[in-house]
């Protein structure tokens, strides 16, 4: 999936292929959340639960 800039539709890098660590299509959950964030809506309760378990960084 490539991100598109706000302003001009030109797809953004927002990282480096190297430190892709895997590839894979999106599935349903984030793709909604993809569709929520680039039309302007917020994230509800379960989106960002579903960000944080399968996304965040352990904070040691």
């Amino acid at each position: 999936m490539q991100y598109s800039d706000y302003f001009s539709n030109q797809a953004v890098q927002v990282c480096r292929k190297d430190n892709i660590v895997e590839d894979r299509p999106v599935n349903e959950a984030e793709n909604k959340i993809y569709q929520e964030l680039s039309t302007g809506q917020g994230l509800d309760k379960d989106d960002r639960e579903y960000l944080r378990d399968n996304y965040s960084e352990d904070q040691e």
